[in-house]
């Protein structure tokens, strides 16, 4: 698949999940004040979620996600959707999605589409990753049955426990929890502990940056027992899931291994350009690994799986053995396989 350029994916993606995070906190804040609930209607389920609850009903007819992450999360549950917007830019997600008959409609990344472009769809049930914009639910959720799923800042658990609440899918979403901790246990017991470090780089539309804490693959490498540098350990204002870096900043960003995005949006060539990267060590002794930044940057069940494949792969030295786009209609199969 070729790069595709996305003027400001990085500002407009944190720009999204600062409003989500600000939602969520207000949320939280002032639920005492929500509005009153009626009881639902007989073969209907209710499913809370950060801006109230919803009436899910039993049929959930044509079920549109609004974005590729959402999507991807009922499906890794057993559900396929009917219809998927491309609002994340996922083409790995894309692909996988039409494989299993999902209809896929192009729409700009990082934008939700239209609300009359949406409706045109017929949805019975619509899905879409949260960016915290309480109005979009208000508007869709006025005419049809909407869930917001959590933001992309969520720890995998949590996420996929919300499919399997939301969607009656409890014994699937427990089944992949516990496939997953078991990988997960095999990567930790030879990852070598908190002195192997992988450090993480990125560059999008021209900005250099890191994973903060709270991002998906901070919280996986800690979970996998990986250290990281100290430079990488703070967490980014308002909760996002990464921090610009200056190109001075680049020195003290070397670990045991470096881990730096590539595909799609994210540019490797960009990392390896800024001075002083040659300079680290890791550079210096062939401990670099490509990652797929689409994946390492999403908290959906795939994404999980994929990132654990590529730790595996990390602890056992094997940093070319990392996922690319080319791989990943296999690497999906073998993440089907988890709960056949």
């Amino acid at each position: 698949m070729k790069l595709k350029t996305r003027p400001g994916y990085l500002s407009r993606l944190g720009a999204s999940l600062l409003v989500s995070v600000v939602a969520l906190t207000a949320a939280a804040c002032s639920s005492s004040e929500a509005g009153p609930t009626t009881e639902p209607a007989e073969g209907t389920r209710v499913v809370s979620h950060e801006f109230g609850e919803t009436s899910v009903p039993g049929d959930l007819g044509r079920i549109v996600s609004l974005d590729e992450y959402a999507a991807l999360g009922l499906l890794a549950v057993g559900i396929t959707p009917d219809v998927v917007f491309t609002s994340w830019g996922s083409e790995i997600g894309q692909d996988i999605l039409a494989s299993a008959g999902t209809e896929v409609v192009t729409v700009p990344p990082l934008g939700a589409p239209p609300i009359e472009q949406v409706l045109a769809q017929d949805p019975g049930l619509v899905i879409f990753t949260s960016m915290g914009d309480r109005s979009y639910y208000d508007s869709l959720a006025s005419t049809v049955p909407t869930v917001p799923v959590p933001a992309v800042t969520t720890p995998w658990r949590e996420n996929l426990a919300f499919f399997g609440r939301a969607f009656d899918r409890q014994s699937v979403a427990d089944k992949l929890t516990v496939a997953l901790e078991g990988k997960i246990a095999d990567v930790s017991a030879r990852s070598g502990g908190e002195v192997n470090t992988v450090s993480v780089l990125m560059s999008s539309s021209g900005i250099l940056a890191t994973t903060t804490e709270q991002a998906p693959p901070s919280l996986l490498l800690a979970e996998s027992g990986f250290g990281r540098p100290e430079s990488q350990r703070a967490n980014a204002a308002g909760g996002l899931p990464y921090a610009p870096l200056s190109d001075e900043a680049i020195p003290a960003q070397d670990a045991r291994i470096v881990a730096v995005f590539d595909e799609g949006v994210y540019e490797f060539g960009k990392v390896a350009g800024v001075p002083g990267f040659s300079s680290l060590s890791a550079v210096q002794e062939n401990r670099v690994a490509k990652v797929n930044g689409d994946m390492w940057l999403a908290t959906h069940p795939f994404a999980t799986f994929w990132m654990i494949e590529d730790m595996d792969a990390m602890a056992a030295g094997n940093l070319t053995g990392t996922g690319t786009e080319a791989v990943a209609a296999t690497r999906y199969q073998e993440f089907t396989a988890l709960t056949a």
